[in-house]
């Protein structure tokens, strides 16, 4: 049997545990900071005045720790999406650690902003770190960044399932197999580890909220047209925070200490409720849905969308998540209690409206359907919800795509420029596949070539691949050294071409563009190049395509 260090899918799977230590340790890090931060600004007891003014200052921290980092723009979840998918899955950490250390002055002080997206950054940086140290390839990397990011989210919320999801789904944009053991096991780790820094501060725990029949179940999808429209307008109040705040040209402290100033003007005007995360506002809500006027209600929904968006376009390093999940409640709430006005024998509570909502609305807004219903579910323990929350879900997700195909993380970094499905900027088209490949010529032996051929050939080279031909020189197969040690106690009278192993082949006249998806189909760190003929003419490394993507991308002011 191999060691488990020798076997790639056990290795990722170590790996991906330890990643999730990271992304444990990272949640408890910036919850303990935050923690520090409202104990210091917002004492017990303090008055009316001094908790509106103190996100003023705390704001302007954040903004300028942002304006410090090499974008002088937040990571947030778009950036991270973007470094994952796109730039090979290395995120600067300097950047990551000015965000997170903004993020939590911001959400600590009274921002409306979450913990997630700053968690997940500086995870993430760690996690890339830790897998170069440990000389994991690009597609690893990639995979062990992203667990950690998940797993970081997974401690933030205690949703390990969903969490996992969501890396898959967000975060790498595929469900590929190899990828699902390490995130799977980063986001356990990541919970477990969540739990025992951050107790049970960021769960819900609303306990069970029971539907009405089934014949009630055609209002949800209600909610979900309704959370679908509400997600296109909390993008466009994105949109417009973000472009009011850069159109006053002011510097990251004043854009910060302008998204602290609306938060305290809503603590002043006696909507407290929008402060910092307002999940204790939320689990009163579900618990009691009917405590707070419908008035109040909408009021605190309209703040929340203004001030969270002012926290994103502000870039005091918050993330957008926690202020999704208590718009939706709200936004539930709301919906449940307008039916029960108009349908007074309606069974379903209005606490089981907000937390489908919860749910319909981040789906819509991501286009995370099946992550966030999980998301929700885990937040709640409420499992009788799931069903109709899928319904709901679908029923959002259809409406907002209807008004916009785009999710809010490709709009945010469309506006930068970066398309994340058609993934291949424009230097990747004016390169060819003859000028990328490698200047060394391929180390090969023909097909017939016994086991001591091979050794001796990988004897003569520090490749981790040796490449097949046959007598013209046409591309067979390759020949990973782990391979060639297999068969010292598999078989010894295995030739060259029983010991390797088909690779998807780039041709000579192509362009660099047409190597992406190869790449992303296999793990391997150099694809073979053949010419019109299928002959063996040379290697493209997957290094030389990643330098291509980590051009930088040009930013908007």
């Amino acid at each position: 049997m191999k060691p488990w260090t020798r076997d790639p899918a056990l290795r990722l799977l170590g790996l991906g545990a330890a990643a999730g230590v990271v992304g444990g340790l990272a949640a408890g890090l910036f919850d303990g900071v935050r923690l520090l931060v409202a104990l210091v600004c917002v004492a017990p007891g303090p008055s009316p005045w001094i908790a509106a003014l103190v996100p003023i200052p705390a704001g302007a921290l954040a903004g300028w720790l942002v304006e410090r980092t090499t974008t002088r723009r937040q990571l947030g979840m778009s950036g991270l999406v973007e470094r994952l998918q796109l730039r090979g899955g290395r995120v600067p950490l300097v950047d990551a650690a000015l965000g997170a250390l903004g993020g939590a002055l911001a959400v600590g002080s009274g921002h409306s902003g979450g913990r997630e997206a700053p968690v997940a950054a500086i995870a993430a940086a760690i996690g890339a770190m830790g897998g170069e140290r440990a000389g994991s390839r690009p597609r690893e990397l990639r995979i062990l960044a992203a667990s950690a990011a998940a797993a970081g989210i997974a401690a933030s919320f205690a949703t390990p399932l969903g969490s996992a999801v969501f890396g898959l789904e967000v975060l790498l944009g595929s469900f590929a197999l190899d990828a699902f053991g390490p995130m799977v096991a980063a986001t356990v780790v990541g919970t477990a580890l969540g739990q025992v820094l951050l107790g049970d501060r960021v769960a819900l725990q609303v306990g069970a909220l029971v539907p009405g029949p089934m014949l009630e179940w055609p209002l949800f999808g209600v909610l979900g047209a309704a959370a679908g429209l509400t997600a296109i307008g909390w993008r466009r109040a994105l949109e417009l925070a973000d472009s009011a705040v850069g159109a006053t040209g002011l510097p990251g402290a004043g854009a910060g200490a302008l998204a602290g100033a609306a938060a305290g003007l809503c603590i002043l005007v006696g909507l407290p409720q929008v402060a910092g995360t307002s999940y204790p506002f939320v689990r009163q809500l579900l618990l009691e849905p009917g405590g707070v006027p419908l008035g109040v209600l909408a009021l605190v929904l309209l703040a929340k969308v203004a001030t969270g968006a002012l926290t994103w376009g502000g870039r005091t390093g918050a993330g957008l998540l926690a202020p999704l999940l208590v718009v939706g409640a709200v936004l539930g709430v709301l919906v449940g209690r307008s039916l029960d006005t108009v349908w007074p024998a309606l069974q379903t509570g209005a606490g089981v409206y907000g937390v489908i909502g919860m749910g319909a609305l981040a789906a819509a807004t991501l286009r995370a359907p099946v992550a966030m219903t999980l998301v929700v579910f885990e937040l709640t323990q409420s499992t009788t919800v799931v069903p109709p929350m899928l319904l709901a879900t679908a029923v959002a997700t259809l409406v907002a795509r209807a008004l916009d195909p785009s999710s809010l993380i490709e709009s945010q970094l469309l506006h930068r420029g970066v398309d994340l499905h058609e993934r291949l900027p424009a230097d990747l088209r004016a390169v060819s596949i003859s000028d990328l490949r490698r200047s060394e010529p391929p180390v090969v032996v023909r097909a017939d070539a016994d086991r001591a051929a091979v050794l001796a050939a990988f004897r003569g080279t520090r490749d981790d691949l040796v490449w097949v031909v046959d007598a013209d020189g046409h591309y067979l197969g390759a020949i990973d050294v782990q391979d060639v040690l297999d068969a010292v106690v598999d078989d010894l009278s295995r030739t060259a071409e029983g010991l390797s192993r088909p690779l998807p082949t780039l041709r000579a006249a192509g362009v660099a563009a047409d190597a992406v998806a190869p790449f992303g189909s296999v793990d391997a760190d150099e694809l073979p190049v053949v010419d019109e003929a299928g002959r063996l003419v040379g290697v493209v490394e997957e290094r030389s395509l990643l330098r291509l993507l980590e051009a930088p991308v040009t930013e908007e002011p």
